[in-house]
């Protein structure tokens, strides 16, 4: 046995030495919580040893076994402490990037935690850096000690610990199996087996309240899950696909009989992901209504209908020169296969590439530079954007209000008579929200059609998701930047994108979320899109620099921008090259046109 597996053995014995205590007769969520300050407790423990490894300066192996250690105890205690305390859960095992706050975006947070940390001591540096490693330790320690002290006061519920396991396991098919959290040392998939155990033992404590079968099923899952990562334990080879969709995916759905089967209810809050989805890919999993600023039941057919007869209505431009419908074309995905288009009056170029409506309602920001949050907001500002549309709601609806037709289809959609600018965003918020249909082959998988995707079609999904590191941008399964498992957040990214294909290479001048925020690390950030219908919406990125899917895999593959020379400090994508060959990156563009929508 080998002093990692020592340590984790001795905690683990300890701690169910501490659980077995008869002053513990409380009830189920009771021990719950019990067990989950225990795990704190040892975490606790295991992060002092690391601070005190690194401040008597010992050799890069000890600290390096007490950093998987605390992992892996961590793992333990993540899922209620990402649930009830996610701002302490970000400080311990947070990406190691700059954090800029809304209302003080000049002064951005500087990370800390354990991936701050991988990066001083993975891979193998030339020296080791005491003192900036010290400091971190004692940052991740304090961390750690502040969820010791609010975990001794929580107050758990069945209801919040089975949606915290719920979200726990979505966090492992997301962000988990992808090394999202461990990018340098690829610890991920024994911490995916840690991950798993832990749920194991906290729900342990209901299985004489459901009888056999529920709880039973549930365990036998959790273990064909285990054994297969013991399997198949190369991060680089691991089958993500048949992991999620044969064993994860079965397990979540375990999961959710047992929480049904207990009566323990599901929360029916608004939310982007459904309390009550089983899996992250059941037909109507996610709510597109979350992002909205409508009022309840306002998205009836009869809006959505109302909504598409204005898409094409050029009645909303100036002089009747243009719809919606002109630039978000539907027989090229709502998009004008246009790396730019023309301004309204044909003299400029619009600034940036025409994006997809598809999905667009599944996000939580509007714009390449995320500056509204509102589809509603976005419709407005389009028609009366001088470049784009140049119209005026309050006029347009004077027009439209001269139109018998159009006032039957408001009256219908609204149940009240009269036709406002408000009402015609509105309509077409509900028409774009209603473009969101996850009918692509890559769906089909994951709902049990194992045939739906072909063999390099999975490989590219594996490589995606692992070596190429694209799914820790592009999260499944919108493949947007809305960051699971709540996937309220919809995140930027730097890639440092050229103003040309080809050298010499410059940066593209736009300075995309910057212009808006003027903070440092925004500077020529953009929205992370979606790739779902991204076979048909080609030219790619935020100024349509790239023609095909093989000069985007290719840009990623060498660095981004910085990988192709060009200064970009505050790049938050990978300045490494991939080392994807030629087949990876077919297979990669192969995956991603299984996205595409029947």
């Amino acid at each position: 046995m080998n002093k990692l597996a020592g340590i984790i053995l001795l905690t683990c014995m300890a701690f169910i030495q501490s659980c077995s205590s008869p002053s513990l007769q409380q009830s189920n969520a009771g021990k719950v919580a019990r067990i989950y300050t225990g795990w704190v407790d040892s975490l606790q423990n295991c992060v002092l040893q690391l601070t005190a490894s690194v401040q008597q300066k010992q050799n890069l192996a000890t600290i390096r076994q007490h950093f998987a250690a605390a992992r892996l105890l961590y793992k333990h205690a993540e899922v209620f402490a990402e649930y009830y305390n996610p701002s302490t859960a970000k400080a311990i095992n947070g990406p190691a990037l700059d954090e800029v706050e809304p209302d003080n975006p000049e002064y951005p947070t500087a990370p800390t935690g354990f991936q701050v940390i991988e990066e001083f001591i993975y891979p193998q540096p030339g020296s080791i850096d005491y003192e900036g490693l010290l400091v971190q330790a004692r940052a991740l320690n304090d961390a750690v000690t502040r969820l010791a002290m609010v975990s001794k006061t929580l107050e758990l519920t069945d209801a919040h610990i089975f949606d915290a396991v719920r979200l726990q396991l979505f966090r492992t098919i997301t962000l988990g199996i992808s090394g999202f959290d461990s990018p340098i040392a690829f610890l991920s998939l024994p911490e995916c087996k840690e991950t798993l155990l832990a749920l194991q033992e906290y729900l342990t404590v209901y299985a004489g309240n459901a009888g056999d079968t529920a709880y039973t099923n549930f365990v036998k899952a959790v273990n064909d899950c285990t054994a297969y990562i013991n399997s198949n334990n190369d991060f680089a080879l691991f089958n993500r696909a048949v992991f999620t969709a044969q064993y994860i995916n079965p397990l979540c759905r375990k999961l959710y009989r047992f929480q049904k089967q207990l009566g323990v209810p599901f929360f029916d809050e608004s939310r982007p992901l459904k309390a009550n989805a089983a899996t992250l890919f059941d037909d109507g999993a996610f709510n597109a209504v979350f992002y909205s600023s409508a009022r309840p039941g306002s998205h009836s057919n009869e809006m959505i209908y109302l909504g598409e007869q204005l898409f094409h209505e050029v009645q909303l431009s100036a002089g009747g020169k243009r719809s919606c419908a002109s630039c978000h074309q539907p027989g090229k995905s709502y998009t004008d296969g246009l790396a730019k288009n023309n301004s309204f009056d044909g003299k400029n170029i619009i600034r940036r590439n025409t994006p997809t409506i598809l999905y667009a309602a599944l996000q939580g920001a509007q714009f390449a530079d995320s500056r509204l949050a509102y589809l509603e907001d976005q419709a407005k500002q389009v028609i009366e954007n001088p470049d784009e549309m140049h119209g005026n709601l309050t006029y347009a609806a004077t027009l439209l209000n001269k139109d018998s037709s159009y006032s039957n289809l408001f009256e219908k959609a609204f149940n009240s008579k009269g036709i406002t600018g408000e009402k015609i965003q509105q309509a077409l918020a509900a028409f774009i929200r209603s473009k969101a249909a996850f009918t692509s082959r890559f769906d089909d998988y994951m709902r049990g059609d194992y045939r739906a995707l072909t063999n390099q079609e999975i490989t590219g999904f594996n490589l995606f998701m692992g070596k190429a590191k694209c799914g820790t941008c592009h999260f499944t399964p919108l493949f947007n930047g809305n960051a699971p498992p709540a996937y309220v957040k919809t995140e930027s990214e730097v890639l440092g994108v050229p103003a040309l294909p080809k050298p010499p290479y410059q940066l593209d001048a736009d300075e995309g979320k910057y212009i808006l925020y003027k903070s440092a690390p925004h500077k020529h950030s953009f929205k992370t899109p979606t790739l779902r219908n991204i076979g048909n919406t080609a030219p790619y990125m935020h100024n349509g620099v790239f023609n095909t899917l093989e000069e985007v895999l290719d840009f990623y593959n060498k660095g981004g921008g910085t990988g192709l020379g060009l200064q970009v400090e505050n790049q938050t994508l990978p300045p490494d090259e991939l080392r994807l060959t030629k087949e990876e990156q077919s297979a990669i563009i192969a995956f991603m046109k299984g996205l595409t929508d029947k």
